[in-house]
């Protein structure tokens, strides 16, 4: 009877040490099959610089992604946060060696960008025709490599500018509105410190709350513009509108909204030489005070 059990045990035993080594067999081939081969993994990008033959865009990750080069302006994030992780493009394929390729076929020889993270070149050449993937050189060798990403490159740094308005994480200190024609109209919305309630005045709303301020306030946060483009256009058609709008933040630097191009409100970034064509639904918004129940006006 013992020994019977004891075959019994070492049956069992047998079974299970089988059981558990087929597992570990295919966990092993489900997890090659997952791992998806990428130029390289776990490259923290801090770097960032777009060469062309004939210029190149310097960009810097601080807190966050800043241009740095021809000029100083907050870059747009997700932009640059996709391009600074190009290193995890999928490989579709190893072409081969530089060394025993001819690298004009994949326009490689002369590459016209070159996309550097940190240390890292990325030299970008033509499209596979058939599958619309895209040859790079990386390292000492060419891949054929996903595309999705090449169209963020661009040689025109405001196509990569930030386009809200309000940087993120920075508080909103005071709005004020002013106009020349019409006085009754203007308003100003103020907070005295971090923390403190907003307070508006040139307005008469006595059902008006600190939930309705802060909502409008908030929707303001968000504002952005339709396109950037530099400073110089804006000495051809200069229009002094009828209202004036200043945003102070949080850092103390102050945002003024006082002049109109091609029938658009702008902002100019002196500093940058950069001109922000104000989006026209934000700037009705910044127009119409805030009102009971929080609505923000359109």
């Amino acid at each position: 009877m013992v020994k019977k059990l004891l075959r019994q045990n070492l049956l069992n035993l047998t079974l299970l040490i089988a059981i558990i080594a087929v597992s570990i067999w295919y966990w092993v081939q489900y997890s090659n099959e997952k791992t998806v081969p990428s130029l390289a993994k776990g490259v923290t990008v801090t770097e960032l610089t777009i060469s062309y033959s004939e210029n190149k865009l310097q960009f810097l990750k601080k807190e966050d992604w800043l241009l740095t080069h021809p000029f100083s302006a907050r870059a747009d994030q997700a932009k640059l946060r996709e391009l600074a992780n190009y290193l995890e493009s999928t490989i579709i394929d190893t072409i081969g060696s530089v060394a025993n390729l001819n690298l004009s076929t994949y326009a490689l020889n002369q590459p016209t960008v070159t996309l550097i993270l940190n240390n890292h070149s990325i030299a970008f050449g033509n499209q596979n025709p058939v599958t619309q993937q895209r040859y790079v050189r990386y390292q000492d060798l060419v891949y054929l490599i996903e595309n999705y990403r090449f169209s963020l490159i661009s040689k025109n740094p405001y196509d990569l500018l930030d386009k809200n308005l309000i940087p993120t994480q920075q508080t909103i200190m005071s709005i004020e509105v002013q106009s020349t024609k019409n006085f009754s109209s203007n308003f100003t919305i103020t907070k005295e410190k971090l923390g403190a309630d907003y307070v508006i005045t040139g307005r008469e709303d006595k059902q008006l709350t600190a939930k309705d301020i802060n909502s409008w306030i908030d929707a303001v946060s968000f504002i952005s513009a339709d396109s950037v483009a530099p400073r110089q256009i804006t000495k051809q058609t200069p229009i002094k509108p009828s209202v004036t709008i200043t945003i102070t933040l949080a850092n103390g630097t102050t945002q003024k909204y006082d002049s109109f191009v091609n029938d658009q409100l702008i902002r100019e970034d002196i500093a940058a030489g950069v001109v922000y064509f104000l989006n026209p639904t934000d700037y009705q918004r910044l127009l119409t005070p805030p009102s009971h129940a929080g609505t923000t006006g359109s």
